[in-house]
C-alpha cells in the first residue's frame, strides 16, 4: 500500500521498495554500460542516430541492432520510468 506520512514521507509496501529497487539496480548498470564502460563504442553510435538517444528514431525499428546495451538500456528506462509513473 502506497501511503504518505506526516511528514511527507513516501510510504511503500516492502513488495514495492523491491521492485523499484531492482529496477533501479538494472537501469544503474545498464547506464554504467553504455555510458562508461562502452563509452568509445557508444560515442561512435551516437553518430549515426537520427533521433535522441532515448527516441532513437530507427529505421528498422530495432533498437538493440547493432547497439544491445542501447537497446536494454532504453528497455530498463522505460520500465522504470513506468513503475516511478505509479508512484
Amino acid at each position: 500500500m502506497l501511503e504518505i506520512d506526516n511528514q511527507d514521507a513516501l510510504m511503500v509496501s516492502k513488495k514495492e521498495f523491491e521492485q523499484l529497487k531492482d529496477r533501479l539496480e538494472d537501469f544503474c548498470e545498464l547506464f554504467e554500460c553504455v555510458f562508461d564502460k562502452d563509452w568509445c563504442f557508444t560515442e561512435h553510435k551516437m553518430g549515426e542516430i537520427k533521433g535522441t538517444f532515448l527516441n532513437p528514431k530507427c529505421i528498422d525499428n530495432d533498437e538493440y541492432n547493432n547497439w544491445g546495451n542501447r537497446g536494454s538500456l532504453l528497455n530498463k528506462y522505460r520500465k522504470l520510468k513506468a513503475i516511478v509513473r505509479y508512484f
